[in-house]
C-alpha cells in the first residue's frame, strides 16, 4: 500500500471475472494527477472534471455497499451517487491519507473493505453501509431505489453482524447434543436429619399405578402430547421465522481448541481418532427422530466434511414447550440440557401427571438410573405426579424409603435451605409444591459436576498449600477434557525423604451418576491439605496420587455408568486401549511408573451404591492366610472410627463379573493386598444416630475425613507391629 498526504481515499479493486479498463483508467489518471498540485492543474482537462467526481463518488458508494467495480449498464444511479458525495463531505476532514491498493486475492480485499466500512459507519450518519461483501444489491441502470428498501437490507445485515461467536472455556461434551452454559450455584445448607419415608404405598394404590401405566403403554405414542425432548426439534416454534427458531445460532458459543484451553500436555490422538468418526457406534445409536434426520450437508449438525458438530454450547436455550398463556397454561416446563443433566422425554398424561423417560448413557441402549433436571411454571397447592418409567434396576433403595432430592429456588431465597428430600408414594411419587411459579430442580443424588471439581481444585491448590499439594493433568479424555491428578505429600522435605515414602492411589467417579463418591473425595482432599496433626503425619509418610474424576465426559453429558465410548470404564482395566479408554490406560501407566521409584501401599476406588444401605468396602480373594487377615484390618478400623461404616456389609470375594474392575486388576497385576472399592449408599445408614435418615453432604464429607484418619491409625498400627 502506497500512501501520501492527500485528503481523499481511492481504492482500486482488481478482482472478479474481468478488469474494467474504463473505471481503472479514470481512477489511475486521477491518482496520477493528484500527486502534486502542479500535475493536477496541468493534466486534468476541464471537460473530465465532472466525470472524475462521479467516478470517485461511485467508488465510495460501492465500498460502502460491499460491491465490486462496475461499468457499462451496471453503473450506479445518479441519485445514489449524489447522496454518497454529500455524505463524503462530512467525513473528508477526518480522512487524511491517500491510498492505492492492488489486492492479490478476494479475501485480502474483503478484509480491507470491512475495516474501511467500520470507519465509514462510525463517521457516517446514513444507513447506506452494510456488512462488508455479504450482500450485493442488484442495481439496474436508471432504476430508482427506494431508501426504505436499502434500510431493510441493511437491517438484515445488522442482525447477521450480531451473530459474532463468543468463545468461552467450558467443559467439552464431545457429543453433538446441544447444551446451555447455565450452571446454578446451589446453597450447601441442608437439614441435619432427613428421615426415610416410613409410608408404604397401599397395595390397591400400587395396583392402580400399574394398571394405568399398562393402559398408557398400549396406546399409540402420539396419544399424549410430548412437552419435552432433549434431542428432538421442538414443534412449537416456526423454523422459517428468523426470530422464532428453536436453536438460535446467535446464542452459539464456541469452545477454544484443546491446546488453547488448558495448560499441560495434550493427548490429541485420543479425541480425533475416535470421537470425530461419524460412523462409530455412538452416532449410529443416537441418531433418532427428526433431529438427526438431516443429511451430512445439514449445517446445523455437520461440518463441510460430514463430521458431526460437537461441543455445542448456547448462551441460553429456549424451552421445548412454548406456553400458550403464561397465566392460564399450567403445563410444566422441563429442562435438562445443562452440565450433568439427564432427562430424555416428557409426555403429559394428565392435568398434573407426567411420564418421564430418562436418557440412556451416550452410545448405549440402557443404564438409566441417574436423573437431574429442572421444572418451571409450577403452581402452589398442587400435587404433581411424575412417573419415571425406565429406571434400569428392578430393586432400589427407593423401596427402602429413600426420597428424591429437590431444590426450590424460591425456598432457597426465602429460608436459605439448599437441597432437601421430599415426595411420597415413591413408586410413582407425587409432590405438592409450596410456591407459585417456582423453579425446582430434581436429582437422584446431590449433583456434583466437572465444573464443581474444577472449583474444588482451585480452592485447595493455592499458593499457601504449595508445599502440600500439586496439580497435574493425567491425560485427556475422549472429548478433550482434562483428567486431573493431584499429588499430596510434604514437598518441603528433602528429595531423599520423599524418595523413601510409599504411594497411596485414590480414584473416584468412574461411574458418572455416583455423585456421593465425589463428596467423600472432597472430604479426603480437604483433610489432607489441612493443618491437622494426622494430616501432617500422612503427608510426611506417603505420596498420595489422587484422580478425583476418572470419567469427566460421562459426568458432563449426564451419563449414569458409561463413558462416551458406550462402555463401563470399571470393566475395562485389563489391557485397556489407549485410544478407546485413555483414562484407564494412563492410570495404569502412572502406577507402573510409580513402582519404578516407590512401593504402592494402598489403592481405593470410591463408588456409590444403589441397592444397599451404609458405607462399606469390597476386597479380594487373598490366597495367603496372612494376606486375608491384613486385608480386613483397614475396614475393621474404619468401622471402629465411625458408626456409618459397616464392616458386616463388607465383602472379600471376587465374582466372575467383577474380575475386570479396578480393585481386582490392581490387586492381581500390582500385588496389592490393600486394594479396595469403597461403596457409599445413596440412601443412608441402618444404625447409629442417623439410622432411618438419608446421607447428606456433611455426612459424606465427614466420611472422607474419617477415611484419612483411619489411614493414619492403620499406618501407626503397621509401624508398631514392625517394631515388635
Amino acid at each position: 500500500m502506497k500512501t501520501s498526504s492527500k485528503q481523499h481515499n481511492i481504492i482500486e479493486i482488481i478482482g472478479g471475472k474481468k478488469n474494467f479498463p474504463k473505471e481503472k483508467s479514470q481512477s489511475s489518471q486521477y491518482l496520477e494527477n493528484n500527486l502534486s498540485p502542479e500535475k493536477k492543474t496541468s493534466k486534468v482537462k476541464p471537460g473530465k472534471e465532472k466525470t472524475l467526481q462521479e467516478s470517485r463518488g461511485r467508488d465510495k458508494l460501492l465500498i460502502n455497499n460491499g460491491g465490486t467495480v462496475m461499468n457499462g449498464n451496471n453503473l450506479i444511479p445518479n441519485t445514489l451517487v449524489q447522496q454518497s458525495q454529500l455524505n463524503s463531505k462530512s467525513t473528508s476532514a477526518s480522512l487524511k491519507s491517500h491510498s492505492v491498493v492492488r489486492y492479490q486475492s478476494f479475501k485480502e480485499r474483503d478484509m480491507e473493505i470491512k475495516s474501511l466500512i467500520q470507519t465509514l459507519q462510525h463517521n457516517n450518519s446514513s444507513n447506506l453501509s452494510a456488512a462488508g461483501n455479504k450482500i450485493s444489491p442488484q442495481l439496474q441502470d436508471g432504476q430508482q431505489q427506494d431508501q426504505s428498501q436499502i434500510q431493510q437490507v441493511n437491517s438484515k445485515n445488522v442482525s447477521i453482524q450480531k451473530q459474532k461467536r463468543r468463545v468461552e472455556n467450558l467443559p467439552r461434551t464431545g457429543i453433538e447434543y446441544p447444551f446451555t452454559k447455565e450452571r446454578r450455584v446451589f446453597l450447601k445448607t441442608h437439614k441435619e436429619f432427613e428421615l426415610l419415608s416410613e409410608y408404604q404405598v397401599p397395595p390397591l394404590l400400587l395396583d392402580e399405578y400399574i394398571r394405568n401405566d399398562g393402559e398408557r403403554a398400549s396406546v399409540p405414542p402420539n396419544m399424549y402430547p410430548c412437552i419435552y425432548d432433549c434431542i428432538e426439534q421442538s414443534p412449537f416454534y416456526d423454523a422459517d421465522d428468523f426470530n422464532d427458531q428453536y436453536y438460535d445460532d446467535r446464542e452459539l458459543i464456541e469452545l477454544p481448541e484443546p491446546q488453547d484451553q488448558i495448560e499441560g500436555v495434550i493427548n490429541e490422538p485420543y479425541q480425533k481418532k475416535y470421537l470425530f468418526n461419524p460412523n462409530n457406534l455412538p452416532y449410529q445409536l443416537e441418531r433418532v427422530g427428526n433431529f438427526y434426520s438431516g443429511s451430512a450437508t445439514d449445517s446445523r449438525l455437520f461440518d463441510k466434511k460430514g463430521v458431526p458438530k460437537i461441543n455445542r454450547y448456547y448462551e441460553k436455550l429456549k424451552p421445548y414447550y412454548k406456553l400458550k398463556d403464561s397465566i392460564n397454561d399450567r403445563t410444566l416446563i422441563f429442562e435438562s440440557r445443562f452440565e450433568s443433566g439427564n432427562l430424555k422425554r416428557v409426555t403429559k398424561v394428565g392435568e398434573f401427571e407426567y411420564d418421564l423417560q430418562l436418557k440412556n448413557d451416550y452410545g448405549t441402549q440402557g443404564f438409566t438410573q441417574w436423573y437431574y433436571f429442572k421444572v418451571q411454571n409450577t403452581r402452589k397447592d398442587v400435587a404433581y405426579r411424575f412417573n419415571i418409567i425406565n429406571l434400569m434396576k428392578p430393586e432400589s433403595t427407593y423401596s427402602m424409603g429413600m426420597k428424591p432430592l429437590l431444590y426450590s429456588v424460591k425456598e432457597a431465597d426465602k429460608s436459605a435451605l439448599g437441597w432437601y428430600r421430599d415426595g411420597f408414594n415413591i413408586a410413582y411419587y407425587q409432590n405438592a409444591r409450596k410456591n407459585d411459579l417456582d423453579t425446582v430442580y430434581f436429582a437422584h443424588c446431590y449433583p456434583y459436576t466437572y465444573s464443581d471439581l474444577c472449583d474444588m481444585i482451585r480452592k485447595i491448590c493455592t499458593y499457601q498449600n504449595k508445599d502440600k499439594i500439586r496439580r497435574t493433568v493425567l491425560c485427556k479424555s475422549l472429548a478433550g477434557n482434562d483428567v486431573e491428578m493431584l499429588i499430596v505429600t510434604n514437598f518441603d522435605s528433602s528429595p531423599e525423604q520423599i524418595a523413601t515414602r510409599k504411594a497411596i492411589i485414590l480414584t473416584s467417579r468412574v461411574h458418572p451418576g455416583e455423585t456421593n463418591a465425589s463428596y467423600v473425595m472432597d472430604g479426603v482432599l480437604e483433610y489432607l491439605v489441612s493443618d491437622e496433626d494426622k494430616a501432617a503425619y500422612l503427608r510426611d509418610t506417603y505420596v498420595f496420587k489422587i484422580i478425583p474424576m476418572l470419567n469427566p465426559d460421562g459426568v458432563i453429558v449426564g451419563n449414569y455408568r458409561c463413558s462416551l465410548s458406550g462402555q463401563d470404564l470399571n470393566r475395562q482395566w485389563i489391557a485397556p486401549s489407549c485410544k478407546m479408554f485413555p483414562v484407564n490406560y494412563h492410570t495404569k501407566l502412572m502406577m507402573r511408573k510409580t513402582l519404578e521409584s516407590r512401593e504402592i501401599f494402598f489403592f481405593c476406588d470410591f463408588h456409590g451404591h444403589s441397592t444397599k444401605r451404609n458405607i462399606f468396602m469390597y476386597g479380594n480373594n487373598q490366597v495367603k492366610a496372612i494376606d486375608k487377615l491384613k486385608e480386613r484390618v483397614f475396614p475393621q478400623i474404619f468401622s471402629e472410627n465411625n458408626e456409618n461404616f459397616s464392616f458386616d456389609d463388607c465383602c472379600f470375594e471376587v465374582q466372575k463379573s467383577r474380575e475386570s474392575t479396578a480393585r481386582v486388576v490392581m490387586w492381581r497385576e500390582f500385588n496389592l493386598y490393600n486394594s479396595f472399592t469403597l461403596e457409599c449408599s445413596f440412601c443412608g445408614p441402618s444404625k447409629g444416630v442417623y439410622n432411618g435418615c438419608h446421607f447428606n453432604t456433611t455426612i459424606l464429607d465427614i466420611m472422607g475425613t474419617v477415611f484419612c484418619k483411619t489411614l493414619a491409625d492403620y499406618t501407626e498400627r503397621e509401624q508398631a507391629n514392625q517394631l515388635q
